[in-house]
């Protein structure tokens, strides 16, 4: 029978090895409990991102499953003390710890901003470009789920949202990347800043988004700070809770959108370039003194104080960031030839976020939807170009219902505007939008 912290005694390398362990069947039963998900919906595959509902239910029950899990098996048998001393958990923090847990993080946001900029412009060398590529594809992957998941939901699903990407993610992630890791790490080294690094590199190398490494690193050294000076899981747990809540809200709700990161785009060298990095020093420069104030755990009134007098400065840098002009979900509505023949559409959705692109097809046959996915590039002379991805729909399904008779289209913008959208194609053909949801 496995009691209490038999392995307590053992070296870190079984421990580790151990958890390892745990992960890998975790991660099996996660699969298990996807495909039984898919199965209970009856979807497939390539269906799924058609049902956000399923995606939920499998995004969720995996995260519990291939984190909270084994991390709760680990620490039974690896603590004598317990599952909630191990985790730093038997007590909650106080209200005046959470609000400089929170200041910190208000603080550390332009620095967040600026570096998404950033490290969404870097380009691994050329020998590895065939890496580059794959990273990029899990990028759209992740970039397509949030979109299925986030776009044209009501407010059941936007609580549905909080409760899958902001509570369960949350909490088993801290669980994992902070609990245990804190755990094993601090056997090796009680040095504090070797334990919040290796936790946050831990932490953006398993999520396998290149293209967000930067921005999650800072998050993750400062989830990792606080549970090392505060010696309380929870506090990292409310911070990371409250990072995933926002984005949510934010992603669902086009004006908080345009209030945020609202705006003309610019390049990187641009005037609100160097507001954003002015409001990043100076984030960082209070960021110090509040987080010696964590330690200490100080009165929280001056140091919450500085933090919210801080947010105007937050919200200036927010404009260097402009909500993609093509963003949310418009319906195809009609296609003007270069004839002057127009011919009346209701069967493609076509979605827009940031490099990704998508359009779904109904099919009047099955009653069903087929998705088509892809991203966008620039091209010259303010055309973009909209590329399928390779498993993709065949050339006879896409000039049957479709007007795709390849794989790939140079567009140009006539005119926008918040519920209605007219592309031209570079053959002259004219499609004209209406908003969706």
């Amino acid at each position: 029978m496995c009691g209490k912290g038999i392995w307590c005694n053992r070296s870190v390398g079984f421990q580790l090895t151990a958890l390892l362990v745990f992960i890998t069947i975790g991660c099996i039963a996660g699969g298990i409990v996807g495909v039984g998900v898919m199965k209970a919906f009856g979807i497939d595959s390539e269906s799924l991102f058609l049902h956000p509902e399923a995606i939920r239910i499998i995004q969720g029950t995996s995260s519990v499953v291939m984190f909270m899990f084994p991390t709760l098996i680990w620490c039974w048998l690896c603590d004598e003390k317990g599952i909630w001393t191990c985790l730093g958990m038997r007590k909650l923090p106080t209200i005046k710890m959470c609000g400089l847990a929170l200041g910190g993080w208000i603080l550390l946001s332009p620095l967040v901003r600026l570096l998404e900029d950033v490290n969404r412009r870097l380009h691994l060398p050329e020998f590895l470009s065939e890496w580059e590529t794959w990273l990029q594809q899990q990028e759209e992957t992740a970039e397509q789920l949030v979109s299925v998941l986030i776009t044209g939901g009501g407010s059941w699903e936007l609580m549905a949202n909080l409760l899958v990407i902001a509570g369960v993610a949350a909490l088993t992630e801290e669980l994992f990347f902070r609990g245990t890791m804190r755990k094993i790490i601090g056997q090796s080294t009680e040095n504090v800043n070797i334990i919040a690094w290796t936790m946050g590199i831990i932490f953006c190398t398993v999520h396998l988004q290149f293209y967000t490494f930067l921005p999650r690193l800072v998050l993750g050294v400062y989830l990792g700070y606080l549970l090392c000076y505060s010696g309380n899981l929870w506090l990292p747990i409310a911070v990371h809770l409250v990072n995933n809540a926002v984005a949510v809200i934010i992603l669902s709700n086009e004006r908080l959108q345009k209030f945020v990161g609202g705006g003309e785009g610019e390049t990187l060298l641009g005037t609100k370039f160097w507001t954003c990095v002015g409001a990043a020093v100076a984030g960082y420069m209070l960021f110090h003194p509040l987080m010696r104030k964590v330690r200490k755990s100080a009165t929280v009134c001056r140091s919450t104080a500085i933090a919210l007098l801080f947010l105007p400065l937050l919200m200036s840098c927010g404009e260097h960031y402009p909500k993609d002009e093509l963003f949310g979900k418009w319906q195809l509505a009609e296609v003007q030839k270069g004839d002057g023949n127009v011919q009346q559409v209701d069967t493609i959705w076509y979605n827009f976020q940031y490099a990704l692109f998508m359009y779904q097809v109904f099919i009047p046959q099955t009653n069903s939807y087929v998705a088509c996915y892809g991203f966008r590039t620039e091209a010259k002379d303010g055309y973009f170009r909209l590329t399928l991805g390779t498993k993709q729909p065949d050339e006879a399904f896409r000039n049957r219902y479709t007007d795709w008779a390849l794989t790939e289209q140079l567009f140009r913008i006539e005119k926008h505007s918040r519920s209605e959208l007219i592309l031209i194609n570079e053959n002259g053909v004219e499609y004209r939008f209406r908003r969706f949801g």
